[in-house]
């Protein structure tokens, strides 16, 4: 118990200064953006979740519970979806949205960091399930899980708050599916507790950066530990989400159930 007090203080400590030192560095290079109210902000805060869960997984891995070697997939991942998300907050086009809109592009031949992002997402998603898959459909099973979960929390980080709500409200499920997923699962949720004060009060947003970070880490808990009937549900899941975001508003459909519209905007300084 004591040991795990430890991790748990370390996990809070280590996110405090990180997220506090990137908050300030971004401030002083002004890296800033508007958000759905037209409120300037923070851009990118995602950028600080590498250093910290870079720190936490290695802390894990040589100290705790984690083999070493099967940190790297999860490592890897990690700085290569915050990489893909960098570039696409930094140069990325804000006009074209949504996994048809960037598929369209490139159909007519115009190359989007969201094309880009996809490409990149599908490489490392083949790499890391490559590393954790017993077959051919086990395989692609695992491959479709990352690449949708990647871009799962991108659909929900429209509002001050709601993704990170949303992988914590995954996160909880996912461990009374799978308890053993509770030594992986918390430096995210500390992480998350300490930056979500920040994001929900309209400070700063993760970007790309962040939101694909976490919707890689949601994936990879997924490949690593469900068995296969519990990865396809997931998958199913992750579909609907897709299709459903695809054709409607997640904002609208949220904003008229009373008990997501009050569990969204706890928190938050906004008003609609």
């Amino acid at each position: 118990m004591f040991y795990i007090l430890i991790y748990v203080l370390f996990c809070i400590t280590t996110s405090t200064f990180f997220i506090s030192i990137f908050f300030n560095m971004l401030h002083g290079y002004k890296l800033y953006s508007y958000n759905f109210d037209n409120m300037k902000v923070i851009n990118i805060m995602g950028i600080s979740f590498v250093p910290i869960l870079l720190c936490l997984y290695m802390y894990l891995a040589w100290f705790i519970e984690m083999n070493v070697e099967n940190s790297i997939p999860l490592i890897i991942g990690i700085c290569s979806m915050g990489f893909v998300g960098i570039v696409d907050d930094l140069v990325g086009n804000r006009r074209t949205t949504g996994l048809r809109g960037h598929f369209s592009k490139f159909i007519k031949g115009d190359f989007t960091t969201g094309t880009f992002k996809a490409i990149i997402c599908l490489l490392i998603s083949i790499i890391i399930s490559s590393t954790l898959s017993k077959g051919y459909i086990d395989l692609i099973l695992n491959i479709l899980v990352i690449c949708l979960s990647t871009n799962l929390i991108n659909i929900f980080d429209v509002r001050p708050g709601r993704a990170v709500k949303v992988v914590l409200f995954l996160c909880t499920i996912f461990l009374l599916i799978e308890i053993s997923l509770l030594y992986l699962a918390t430096p995210l949720i500390c992480m998350l507790g300490v930056y979500g004060n920040y994001d929900v009060k309209s400070y700063c947003m993760m970007g790309d950066t962040g939101s694909n970070i976490l919707g890689f880490i949601l994936g990879f808990f997924s490949i690593s530990h469900f068995d296969f009937l519990t990865k396809i549900t997931y998958l199913i899941f992750l579909i609907i989400i897709h299709i459903v975001a695809e054709r409607y508003s997640i904002t609208d459909i949220i904003n008229h159930h009373r008990v997501l519209s009050f569990i969204d905007k706890i928190g938050s300084i906004r008003q609609n």
